[in-house]
């Protein structure tokens, strides 16, 4: 089976753990790169968001405005955590796990917000789960559906409103399945 959306934003922590020559289509998917202690060397970086832009695929550089600039990125995104307003010329994506969150992302400037946890998921510290008919109650355009998104619950995205899905977890797994999943 097949799920069809207009676009597809894949998290990634490191550039080594993702092989870009996985992804055929064009224009259809955005890389995400929020690393979170270890930060990868410039020039590493660099090479990885100029091939990015030979493939047509979006790059967006996670909380640092400062590296989007310097790598010329396609855009910054924003965790739910950040609270301050950050000025940027550059398209942001904000990141939201509730309503209060996704308030503070529209003040923010953010042009899309990635919803989490669409499906259960087995985090440690983090409960609960919308579900497929509260998403789609509360759905608004610009809303991207984020959390635990897996092989055996990808066909349920087909009856979700949303044009835009993000696939974190299970890009780290298995890349070339999910991927061949999703047209």
């Amino acid at each position: 089976m097949l799920v069809l959306k207009k676009q597809y934003y894949l998290y990634i922590k490191n550039t080594k753990d993702f092989d870009l020559k996985s992804i055929k289509k064009r224009f259809k998917f955005t890389i995400i790169y929020n690393p979170k202690k270890i930060q990868e060397k410039f020039e590493d970086l660099l090479r990885f968001r100029n091939y990015c832009k030979s493939r047509s695929i979006k790059f967006l550089v996670g909380n640092d405005n400062k590296l989007c600039t310097k790598l010329k990125a396609d855009g910054l995104y924003i965790s739910s955590y950040k609270n301050e307003i950050i000025y940027s010329y550059h398209s942001k994506i904000g990141s939201a796990h509730n309503f209060k969150e996704l308030n503070r992302k529209y003040i923010q400037g953010c042009n899309r917000i990635v919803m989490s946890r669409l499906f259960e998921t087995n985090y440690k510290n983090k409960k609960g789960h919308y579900g497929l008919i509260k998403f789609n109650a509360n759905y608004s355009d610009g809303i991207i559906a984020l959390g635990g998104i897996r092989m055996n619950n990808i066909n349920k995205l087909k009856l979700l409103k949303a044009e835009f899905i993000g696939i974190l977890s299970e890009i780290k797994k298995k890349p070339a399945n999910i991927i061949s999943r999703l047209f």
